[in-house]
């Protein structure tokens, strides 16, 4: 009887327009992520990706709060949100893979932050609703093992190494 080999499986997260240099966040690190993929890429079985693809409506955005901007911390359903900036609206040029990526490239894609009130903060569980990305259960399904993470931002990718590992997986940055 044949075992089935144990998979090594690549997470890039925040890989998109909008977080890279001269996009709507401008994430510090942006401009080595892209670069830092490519390399890893031939290197694991599974390569993923986690994006953020936040609804129009989503509720972390100011121009969804009369009278607020980016920047502001206001309560919502009791918990402190920093409003942000319109970025990674769904189906928007910002929400696309940096250039020298497309969809087609990633054996998976999770989507963080895809429902009104679902807050991105790790690439398997959004906060507000608790949403489950699928990742979880991609991994699993492929006998995934480790995981090596890279990424922006810095507090969203150490939250998913957490959680890797909670999971039962073997993470490393």
């Amino acid at each position: 009887m044949r075992e089935m080999r144990e998979m090594r499986a690549l997470l890039i997260i925040g890989l998109q327009i909008d977080l890279a240099p001269g996009g709507a966040l401008d994430m510090p690190g942006g401009e080595t992520v892209a670069a830092k993929a490519r390399e890893l890429m031939a290197k694991h079985d599974l390569v993923v990706a986690a994006r953020f693809w936040l609804p129009a409506n989503h509720l972390s955005f100011a121009a969804n709060h009369p009278w607020r901007q980016p920047g502001q911390t206001i309560l919502i359903n009791g918990h402190p949100t920093l409003l942000q900036p319109m970025y990674c609206v769904q189906g928007s040029f910002g929400a696309e893979f940096v250039p020298g990526f497309s969809e087609g490239e990633f054996d998976f894609i999770a989507d963080m932050g895809a429902a009104a009130e679902a807050i991105p903060l790790s690439a398997f569980f959004d906060a507000g609703n608790g949403r489950d990305t699928g990742l979880k259960d991609f991994f699993t399904s492929q006998k995934t093992t480790t995981i090596t993470i890279i990424g922006i931002p810095e507090k969203i990718v150490l939250r998913t190494f957490r959680e890797a590992g909670e999971l039962g997986f073997e993470p490393s940055m």
